[in-house]
């Protein structure tokens, strides 16, 4: 069985991890697996690129700008991703491809593929799978919907739109994947249960098969490590509670910081004592501008690529906060508690199949700066189990999310496809 999973990057980014944590941990039992990117990142030998000399190159960082200016002319960017499936290559002909059995999907977005580049690989008629880390797949463009339901209709006027209407860019989008999914001979498989609800109820993936299988990763790079060797390696404070907290993206509404923030500021008001108490980390893009007036310390470690430095930051944590009011199965909270670091989440999207509350981690009512500010206090005050749910969270991977389960899963859903042709 030859399978080629198909994304926009290899390492960076949420569903890139993912897609090559499964490609790595499908190599690792015996699966002849592949991953084709638009750009490749990892010195990975079972990753190949389309933009493999300077013309492809080119091409590819112009697809990029345009899909990019595209988006920020005619969304409104603080909503969040918007994608129209219009800017894209055809990679039909490629040598992986034409020799795979299975062709996997993951996130293709961001000027890879178009609604035109998926009818092609629809052409030739191999059993496609395709994972979906958001819900661009069943909607008009959007990534997350943000409370709208009008993709359980035809989409159109549409809120991340600058210039909606009846018949907006979104309508149009959505009537061309009714088309292109009546070619498409494609089995759906979601990250979370979360999603898998909602898109076996959307109308563009009516008929389709949708089912869920949890992303994994490397269970031996994210692993537990001695905390207080961590803090000696980086010169972090060894005394005090580290908060440890992931700016990706903090101008996307649909994470939450302001929340984070205010409930920061509330907990502070609260209990004033903590100032000295606690301390934050900032992991990826500077986000000083959000917890300025906080009265804490502030150690900002700016961008990370290394996984393995990534993992000892998660490490030297007491608590991971992730305070996002929609998601699927977000692979910092993985990563965390993977680590051994218990998290502290609303409960909203795919969040609650990782973190059990008071187990290995606190579930906030969702949007409830009052609870979430709760959550880091009760882990705060009961320092005696952090032992224990630092047990919890790395136990929860290893049962429910390390990478031979999770390829074995995929292996039987490829097989089922393969034996009904």
């Amino acid at each position: 069985m030859k399978v080629v999973h198909v994304v926009n990057l290899d390492i960076l980014g949420g569903a890139a991890k993912a897609a090559f944590a499964l490609n790595k941990a499908l190599v690792n039992i015996g699966v002849d697996s592949k991953l084709l990117v638009q750009q490749k990142f990892s010195s990975d030998n079972n990753v190949f690129s389309i933009s493999d000399n300077l013309l492809n190159n080119l091409k590819t960082n112009s697809r990029i700008f345009f899909d990019t200016i595209q988006m920020k002319i005619l969304t409104r960017t603080k909503k969040g991703r918007f994608s129209f499936g219009n800017i894209g290559t055809d990679i039909s002909n490629k040598k992986s491809i034409q020799s795979a059995d299975i062709i996997h999907l993951h996130w293709i977005n961001q000027g890879y593929l178009s609604l035109s580049s998926l009818s092609k690989l629809a052409r030739l008629n191999k059993p496609v799978f395709w994972t979906l880390h958001d819900m661009c797949g069943f909607t008009g463009g959007c990534h997350y919907n943000s409370g709208c339901m009008n993709y359980l209709n035809s989409c159109g006027n549409c809120p991340y739109l600058i210039f909606p209407s009846g018949i907006d860019s979104s309508n149009k989008i959505f009537m061309k994947k009714i088309e292109l999914y009546r070619q498409l001979n494609a089995t759906f498989i979601t990250c979370s249960e979360w999603l898998a609800k909602i898109a076996q109820k959307a109308p563009l993936l009516k008929g389709k098969t949708v089912l869920p299988i949890h992303n994994t990763l490397d269970i031996n790079i994210y692993k537990p490590l001695n905390r207080e060797n961590i803090r000696e390696k980086y010169n972090l404070s060894e005394d005090k509670f580290l908060i440890l907290f992931v700016s990706l993206s903090i101008k996307d509404e649909r994470k939450g910081f302001s929340y984070l923030k205010n409930s920061l500021f509330h907990l502070l008001n609260q209990y004033p004592f903590l100032s000295s108490k606690l301390e934050i980390l900032i992991l990826g893009k500077s986000a000083g501008d959000l917890f300025k007036d906080l009265p804490l310390k502030i150690t900002q470690i700016g961008r990370v690529k290394e996984d393995r430095t990534i993992a000892d930051y998660y490490n030297s944590a007491d608590v991971f906060l992730a305070p996002s009011l929609e998601d699927n199965l977000p692979n910092t909270v993985l990563e965390s508690l993977s680590c051994g670091t218990p998290v502290v989440a609303f409960n909203i999207g795919g969040i609650p199949e990782m973190v059990d509350h008071l187990k290995n981690g606190y579930l906030a009512q969702e949007k409830s700066v009052f609870d979430f500010s709760n959550g880091i206090h009760w882990l705060f005050q009961n320092k005696d189990r952090l032992f224990e749910m630092r047990q919890n969270a790395r136990k929860k991977v290893i049962e429910e999310f390390n990478p031979d389960l999770i390829a074995n899963s995929h292996i039987s859903l490829y097989e089922k496809q393969l034996q009904n042709l």
